[in-house]
């Protein structure tokens, strides 16, 4: 203290009497390490505060965005770590000047408002300015995680860590996820009997990402009725799990409980190394692979009824090229691939190159996993499969399986260095992910086609079929090799493939030697040369018809999909708002399929009579599948409390806003149950974030286009259902939806969240970064993700387009508040209303809290991933038609 104090007195201040450029220069303690001289220079014409640090660099901090991060009391909430200015931004910060800047005594940057009665002053940390840089300040100190790429040598030297230790020791289970996070895979070992210990683990980081499949699954042997190929005792191709959700889970752990006495060796290959072959050998195929989608499906019924679909290419990369995710799975992929037929054979030839680097002895890995050990491995990246097994009256192979998200598992790896990593490091990996919305057809009935001609092109490899109609579809011979239907090569319980490998086995080799239409007119019948164990194919006419490629479906898919039915809407909806009784909902399949159908078409419901009690939500949930666990657990209470630490569990008013903004994979649709309502205050209000969105365009398209290109940040500092410290990062989103997650920590900001905040317990930061407003490819709106309340200081913007930015949001706002936009209405007792989060922009006025009432409601989040698979299981049922218009 004395050195501090020394250096104090012997540095001087120098202040200017010119008040357009005032310096101020001063010591400052950073980081228990060292004092250095900070130079303050506020340029009023520019409207820029200049801080220049000990090493000469220099970072700008525009006016606005000082005052729109002030830390006041009355702008910031410290227990909750997030804003409490009911209407941030639009209320007049844009015509923000400071009048003078100085650096005080403890070491504050302290600034006097021009003209600001209500703020007369501010003062921000010196630690808070530096965490808090423009990212050309700062980018040059990202490092990336350095991908430690492998082949089969790694199998003498798999990484290893002891169960138990994991467990109990927290420096060892951050070493296992870096581990994972680095070479993609690590064995765990000493497990003990039985099942559960996956469940023990997964507890440590933070919870098990529940799927169709339940939290965990138990992989063996259950018969021939099964709803995936991977309970059988037969080989499973490598492949990434759940391929067929939008958002894929990041890591999977195989527990083996009990091994198979002949058989059942596992498979591990390196899914970035065989991309970083395909792409050094054959970059055309690596093209193809990165720029054309394949659709993955999986129908059954497991822990629930499912039907999933989602559209992926084989390798994701970042916007640097840079390759940061793997999807394949050839037991779930589906016939419909969005390849031109002009480019399908030399699709198919890329993937098959792709697949032998995969399967090649050089790269894959094969072993036992014996009894009492776990693989666990990153499915973002290493492929996995295994050879087929025995069975045994006395002896079953038993594989507990489950996963975490890459969110939760980063989460805990911050929260670890909080407690015994005195450097941080910043990392960053990414996970891009568009949201498919198209969906399964439902099969058309059997038709009878008397017009229809077929001609086998040799030459080309293709059968083309003329349609009544007069159009004509090419389908490749290997294409149709791939996808045959019969008892051999797909299990029609499981809608799988059988095939061990794939399109890996020499299907570009195969040639349909006759080719003929069936004597009802129904099928196409192929005899194939030279293939003994597969001398024939049979594909109905229906069949062909429904997964047209690209080039010929394209406009029938299109006209398909629910989203295009979507009903834009203003102040007027309020009396006309759908409504639904709940009791009704849970006892009529056609009515809860129509209550889906319009959530999806105006993006709010309202449901009366709803008992005013807790729980009704996840009665609710359980009928379309379950609730998505956040952390703030499965359900969420939001009623005023004391230290709360999040606003919306205060009685402050809250600006309009989508919720979780903070995470990767915002969830898609909220409920909101009202359980009792305020006497005073309390009001709820709504806007259809498209209908302010499409204004936005229409009025001043250069304002819609920085919101679609520029990101914005979010986090959220708590600790709730459980610890947590998320992190994720957002690239510039363009014409399409793109996601990078970012995976790491700026050790100085979180250290001065610390210091704002001063918790005994871990610091728990969530941290996203979202582009403002998402596109489909072909420029319709998809998403709006914004929030005030934990909207970061961190932009994600140049320094140059900060004031830019902050005018286009502005615009985006005036729409947002617009009487004529908004719906303002007071949720009563027993009322539930249903959000589309991807869309819809909800707040509330503030509230009175009396002794003996209180407002309370009831809160959960459902994602959309599950809310279309129960539309498509309920159109199936109930033979309906998704194209009609039933709402």
């Amino acid at each position: 203290m004395f050195l501090r104090n020394g250096f104090n007195n012997l540095l001087s201040r120098h202040v200017s009497n010119n008040l357009s450029q005032i310096i101020f220069q001063r010591p400052y303690y950073l980081s228990s390490k060292l004092y250095c001289a900070v130079k303050v220079e506020n340029r009023i014409q520019d409207k820029i505060l200049s801080v220049t640090w000990e090493d000469g660099k220099t970072s700008n901090y525009p006016h606005i965005y000082l005052r729109d991060n002030c830390q006041c009391q009355l702008c910031f909430d410290k227990g909750a770590g997030q804003r409490l200015t009911y209407n941030p931004v639009y209320n007049g910060f844009t015509k923000a000047v400071i009048k003078t800047a100085r650096v005080s005594q403890n070491n504050n940057v302290s600034v006097e408002w021009l003209n600001d009665a209500q703020h007369i002053s501010s003062d921000f940390s010196i630690d808070w300015l530096k965490a808090n840089r423009f990212h050309t300040d700062y980018e040059d100190e990202t490092k990336t995680v350095k991908r430690r790429l492998w082949d089969n040598k790694i199998k003498d030297n798999l990484p290893e860590f002891d169960f138990n230790t994991i467990v109990n020791d927290k420096s060892v289970l951050y070493q296992w996820l870096r581990c994972v996070m680095e070479t993609g895979i690590a064995r765990v070992i000493n497990l003990p009997a039985g099942d559960g210990h996956v469940h023990k683990i997964a507890d440590q980081v933070s919870h098990l990402r529940k799927s169709c499949y339940g939290t965990t699954f138990n992989v063996q042997s259950k018969g021939d009725h099964v709803t995936t190929i991977a309970y059988k005792s037969g080989g499973l191709a490598m492949h990434t799990d759940l391929s067929y959700y939008v958002n894929v889970p990041g890591i999977l752990m195989l527990h083996s409980v009990s091994e198979a006495p002949q058989g059942g060796e596992n498979q591990f290959s390196d899914g970035f190394m065989a991309a970083k072959q395909l792409r050094d050998n054959y970059p055309e195929y690596f093209k193809l692979l990165t720029k054309y989608p394949i659709y993955y499906e999986d129908i059954g019924r497991d822990s629930s009824e499912f039907s999933h679909m989602a559209l992926h290419p084989v390798i994701k990369t970042t916007d640097s090229g840079e390759v940061k995710q793997i999807y394949y799975g050839d037991h779930v992929r589906s016939t419909r691939i969005k390849v031109p037929e002009a480019k399908l054979t030399s699709y198919y030839d890329a993937l098959i190159q792709f697949l032998e680097y995969a399967y090649g002895p050089s790269n894959m890995i094969q072993f036992k996993m014996k009894a009492g050990t776990m693989v666990s491995i990153d499915n973002y990246r290493v492929f996995h499969g295994r050879t087929a097994f025995e069975l045994t009256p006395d002896t079953c192979r038993h594989v507990e399986g489950g996963y975490i998200d890459w969110d939760e598992a980063a989460s805990r790896m911050r929260c670890s260095q909080a407690d015994f990593v005195k450097k941080t490091e910043r990392t960053l990996t990414s996970s891009i992910t568009k949201r498919s919305i198209l969906y399964r057809q439902i099969p058309f009935l059997s038709k009878i086609y008397y017009s229809v001609h077929v001609k086998n092109n040799i030459k080309q490899r293709s059968i083309d079929i003329t349609w009544e109609d007069g159009s004509t579809t090419s389908f490749p011979h290997i294409y149709l090799r791939d996808h045959c239907l019969c008892s051999a090569c797909f299990d029609p319980i499981s809608q799988q493939r059988f095939l061990f490998n794939g399109v890996y086995n020499d299907y570009k080799d195969k040639i349909a030697r006759e080719v003929h239409i069936s004597s009802d007119k129904k099928a196409l019948c192929i005899d194939w040369e030279g293939d003994e164990q597969h001398p024939r194919s049979e594909f109905k006419l229906d069949w062909l018809k429904q997964y047209r490629f690209a080039s010929d479906n394209d406009n029938v898919v299109a006209s398909n999909i629910y989203y295009r039915d979507r009903h834009i809407w203003g102040s007027e909806m309020l009396p006309n708002m759908p409504r639904f009784d709940f009791h009704l909902l849970l006892q009529d399949k056609m009515e809860f399929y129509r209550w889906l159908r319009s959530l999806l078409k105006f993006g709010i419901t309202i449901l009366d009579n709803v008992p005013k009690k807790t729980g009704q939500i996840h009665k609710l949930a359980d009928r379309i599948a379950y609730l998505k666990l956040t952390a703030y657990g499965y359900t969420f209470q939001v009623e005023s409390r004391p230290k709360a630490s999040n606003v919306a569990f205060t009685n402050a008013g809250l600006a309009m806003h989508t919720d979780l903004a903070f995470i990767t994979y915002v969830p898609g649709v909220q409920l909101l149950h009202c359980i009792s309502e305020a006497a005073d205050g309390g009001e709820s209000r709504f806007v259809d974030g498209f209908r302010a969105a499409m204004q936005l365009r229409e009025n001043d398209p250069e304002a819609f286009d920085m919101l679609v290109k520029h990101p914005i940040r979010y986090y959220d500092i708590g600790k709730d259902y459980v610890d947590f410290n998320q992190l994720t990062q957002h690239p510039i989103i363009r014409q399409k939806l793109l996601s990078v997650q970012f995976y790491g920590l700026d050790s100085s900001w979180c250290s001065t969240v610390s210091k704002v905040r001063n918790l005994k317990i871990i610091i728990n930061v969530v941290f996203t970064y979202f582009s403002f407003i998402r596109l489909h490819d072909d420029g319709r709106l998809k998403q709006i993700v914004y929030a005030d309340h934990p909207r970061s200081p961190l932009m994600g913007v140049p320094f140059n387009k900060v004031n830019q930015l902050y005018d286009a949001i502005n615009k985006f706002l005036e729409h947002v508040y617009d009487p004529k936009n908004m719906i303002y209405t007071k949720l009563e007792s027993g009322s539930m209303v249903v959000l589309d989060n991807f869309r819809l922009m909800h707040g509330r006025n503030s509230y009175k809290v009396e002794p003996g009432g209180c407002r309370h409601l009831e809160g959960g989040y459902v994602d959309w991933d599950e809310i279309t698979s129960r539309l498509r299981i309920l159109e199936r049922e109930l033979k309906i038609d998704h194209t009609s218009a039933i709402v």
